[in-house]
Parts: structure tokens; sequence; C-alpha cells
């Protein structure tokens, strides 16, 4: 009998009777390649689900990884900063980061201090106002909010963004009327 990790035993049996030391190093290498095969396939389960939770949120969000890197969007974010579905996934952040998201990133808890973002009772959101650059060059005015996720399929930041533009253009009117 062989641990598979937290997944179970594999078991093998010999007509002979016995096993030598190279049979048992080859259950050994089966065993815990069987277990790494397992976890990914568990990893990989949890993170599609993941996605399509992601996938029928109508807000603009997007996830942050350890490497920086953009993981998972929303349609709503994308389609706002006008690219392609799948076309920013992978990127680093700074492709559409003026400064906001790295400010928001630095200020968040390690995520090794969060031990499961579910068993986390208190808020540990972070508040940043600014802008991000759009496919076309633009930026888009932002207020961004950041959570710092720790799961077996993720590692990062959910950042959910609020297009503040509205917000800007009626304090605009409000201060020209003031004048």
């Amino acid at each position: 009998y062989v641990p598979l990790g937290e997944q179970g035993t594999i078991t093998i049996g010999s007509r002979d009777g016995g096993f030598d030391d190279q049979d048992q190093y080859f259950v050994e290498l089966l065993a815990a390649t069987a277990a790494r095969a397992l976890e990914r396939a568990e990893r990989e389960r949890s993170l599609r689900t993941y996605e399509a939770l992601v996938e029928q949120i109508d807000d603009l969000a997007f996830a942050v990884n350890e490497e920086g890197e953009l993981s998972v969007l929303t349609d709503p974010f994308v389609e706002a900063m006008g690219y392609d579905p799948g076309e920013l996934v992978g990127e680093p952040v700074d492709v559409i980061d003026t400064g906001v998201v790295q400010s928001l990133l630095e200020t968040m808890p390690d995520s090794g201090s969060i031990v499961n973002a579910a068993d986390t009772k208190e808020t540990t959101d972070t508040l940043r106002e600014g802008t991000l650059r759009t496919n076309d060059g633009e930026e888009l005015p932002v207020r961004i909010r950041g959570s710092p996720i720790s799961t077996a399929a993720f590692e990062g930041t959910v950042v959910a963004v609020d297009d503040i533009s509205d917000l800007l253009s009626a304090r605009e009117a409000v201060e020209r009327t003031q004048d």
C-alpha cells in the first residue's frame, strides 16, 4: 500500500509473493505521479468553477495572480477596456495599469496571511481611485476595490472596478455651475 497524498492509496500485489527495491521504487514513483495528477485535476476543477462564477458576474472585475498577471476577467470589464475576450488573460497587469492597481496591490495584506477567503470574517478590501488604460490608449477613470484571495485554485487579488466617468462629469458640471 502506497499513499496517494490525501487522495487515498494505491495497492499493488504480487503472485510470486515479493517485491525487490526496483519494484518498490517504481510503485512509489507511480504513486507520486498519480498523486500530483489527482491534485492538479482538483485544482483545475476548482479553477473552472471559479472561472464559471466570474463569467456570470455582470460587473467590471478582474483577478491578478501572484505573478502580477491578469488571470480571470469578466466580459463587461474586457468590453469596457476595448479588448477581445481572452486577449488580456496571462498579460501583466501593467498593460492596463496607470499606477492605481499597483498602488492597491502594494497595500494588500500578504496572501500568505489569508488562510482561506471563505474563512475570513472581516473585510480586507482596499479602495483606490485612478485611471486604467484602455486598448486605444485612453484613460478610463475608475474606483477599484481589491480583495485578497487564497484558495487551492487561485492565489492573488480580485479587483472590482467602478467606472466613475459619469461621476467626474457631474462633479465638473457642478463646479462650472458654482463658478
